[in-house]
């Protein structure tokens, strides 16, 4: 199989880096993941409280992901919501791809 048919994978974060981390390492696991194109969709704070949680969990996964040829981050300011985000995050996906793998920043 070859790189252009690995489906793209959509990793959408929030301010959960220990649940992002347990993901990340699950997927290091696969080895298709190192030749799949990687999206990473990180929702915004919803207060100035939560603005450093987020930060955090978006600073873990650029540390994690540093070696990822092909991944491409889009980071809100604002929070959107888990719905929105993915909506937009898929919508944003298949302008691309025909097809997608969808992970929410708690699976494993």
């Amino acid at each position: 199989m070859n790189k252009k048919d690995y489906a793209p994978i959509s990793i959408f974060i929030y301010n959960r880096k220990d649940k992002v981390n347990r993901l990340l390492n699950s997927l290091f696991d696969c080895n298709e993941f190192s030749k799949s194109k990687v999206y990473v969709f990180c929702d915004g704070p919803k207060n100035e409280t939560e603005n450093v949680y987020v930060q955090e969990t978006r600073d873990e996964v650029k540390r994690l992901l540093k070696n990822i040829r092909q991944i491409t981050f889009v980071e809100h300011e604002k929070n959107i919501g888990l719905a929105n985000s993915i909506y937009y995050g898929v919508n944003h996906v298949f302008k691309k791809h025909n097809k997608i793998i969808v992970l929410e920043d708690d699976l494993i």
